[in-house]
């Protein structure tokens, strides 16, 4: 589903925020306010807080469907979300901690092994969050970004880029792909409060991991968080392939620097982390291995919007959604629940 144009806020100042902080009586001395060129349209905000300063994080010009501002406002606080200051829905404005922490994008580059053992410890922080009993208050629904099953038409030859529609083409080409879609479609399976856009620069590594961005949070199917962190995990492991066109895909594989033994016991760790924190219905194991199917298509399907050609990875990683389908064995071995 497209998301709405950003609503332009007006500039934030002292005189505007410090009212609002007061109608929660937060006294702000001292107020400053810093642009980082890194943040976008995010502001850090300093002010005097015994024993020392405070730094907050000031996040405005949420699209109008957004769940975020709703998120601030009506979530608990838990360990993996960032403390919330003010979440102002009438002013689309929320004040939450300046968390200081590298995301898991970040560590990708400089210690790709220590990523997978990273998400496999959200098994129980998504756990907690899945069966958070009571649910918020108007929660809305979830937007999950799942590729469309609809036909080719001349609005996307116009729209799509060259990549993008060769890859829609095979995507409704394959019957393994098109059954998986019409499943996380049709066959939901157990639903919860989830966070909906789970990826490694969504994850902050404080010390336990902390979740930010959550602009597509709401109810919504509890395996396609699931399946996200385990798409999550396959796009890395990916990532770190030799691939050639010219050589074999078995050869990619095993000459792959993160190995794939390493893969398999992330996934089996999240998995058993998440079973043994789960005190409600959790989704089968062949619907959380279609939602990490239709997880890293709809990545392909982004990755792909400004390309003119499909590459080798985007190719093997149609592969590898097709058979986690066919076969989730292959990923969770002899692990049942």
């Amino acid at each position: 589903m497209p998301r709405s144009a950003p609503v332009r806020p007006p500039a934030l100042t002292a005189a505007r925020l410090v009212p609002l902080l007061a109608e929660q009586g937060i006294a702000a001395p001292g107020l400053q306010i810093e642009h980082h060129p890194q943040s976008g349209r995010n502001r850090v905000l300093t002010f005097r807080h015994e024993p020392g300063p405070w730094r907050w994080l000031a996040k405005q010009g949420f699209s109008v469907t957004s769940a975020e501002p709703w998120f601030y406002a009506a979530a608990p606080h838990l360990p993996f979300i960032p403390r919330c200051l003010l979440a102002h829905r009438p002013h689309n404005l929320i004040v939450i901690d300046y968390l200081d922490a590298p995301s898991l994008q970040r560590l990708a580059a400089t210690a790709p092994l220590a990523v997978l053992p990273a998400l496999a410890r959200l098994g129980q922080p998504l756990a907690q969050l899945h069966h958070l009993r009571p649910m918020p208050a108007d929660a809305p629904p979830a937007h999950l970004p799942l590729p469309s099953l609809d036909p080719i038409d001349g609005d996307m030859l116009i729209t799509s880029s060259p990549a993008a529609y060769a890859f829609i083409e095979r995507l409704q080409a394959r019957r393994r792909l098109r059954a998986c879609l019409r499943r996380v479609y049709s066959l939901p399976g157990p639903g919860g409060l989830i966070h909906g856009d789970l990826k490694t620069d969504n994850i902050l590594l404080a010390a336990n991991p902390v979740l930010i961005d959550w602009e597509l949070a709401g109810v919504g199917p509890l395996g396609w968080d699931l399946g996200s962190l385990i798409g999550a995990m396959i796009l890395h492991w990916a990532h770190h392939l030799e691939l050639n066109r010219a050589t074999d895909p078995t050869d990619w594989i095993n000459r792959a620097s993160i190995p794939f033994a390493d893969l398999h016991q992330a996934a089996r760790s999240l998995l058993t982390n998440y079973l043994a924190g789960a005190t409600g219905p959790v989704p089968k194991r062949t619907l959380v291995a279609s939602y990490a199917a239709a997880w890293l298509l709809s990545r392909v399907l982004v990755e792909t919007a400004q390309l003119h050609s499909l590459n080798a990875r985007h190719l093997l990683l149609l592969n590898i959604a097709e058979g986690l389908y066919a076969d989730p064995f292959e990923l969770f071995g002899d692990l049942t629940w």
